[in-house]
């Protein structure tokens, strides 16, 4: 799905770049608009399908089989591989998905997970308190 975004976004800036505004033209670029909605929505369900999945399935085998102190090493293994960057664009897409209560309750575990890491550190120096 990640692909057939990528490419129908190319395909239309190539198209909005052309000038070329005949209705011909114009008839694609809604097509290609209307298809990007869809794939879009399409790839939204399916996430919010995938990420259900893991919380009814996956997290209760986690929980089970691991303890609090084995979570957190596991998590902070995971997250300590990841750039910066990468962890700005993850914290910021959950936090606009998550109701307030909840922010506060992921920030407050991730940074469990992290103690005396330099990850902890750019959570407080970032604001993600």
């Amino acid at each position: 799905m990640f692909k057939l975004i990528d490419d129908l976004l190319l395909r239309l800036k190539s198209r909005l770049k052309s000038f070329d505004y005949s209705l011909e033209v114009i008839k694609e670029v809604r097509s290609m608009i209307s298809s990007l909605v869809s794939f879009t929505n399409s790839m939204a369900q399916h996430l919010t399908t995938h990420l259900a999945k893991e919380e009814d399935h996956c997290l209760p085998l986690v929980k089970k089989h691991l303890d609090v102190k084995e979570i957190h090493e596991l998590v902070g293994s995971i997250m300590g591989k990841r750039s910066s960057q990468v962890m700005g664009q993850i914290l910021s897409l959950a936090i606009q998905n998550l109701p307030i209560e909840e922010r506060s309750k992921m920030i407050f575990h991730m940074k469990e997970a992290m103690l005396g890491t330099y990850f902890e550190r750019w959570l407080d120096l970032g604001g993600w308190l």
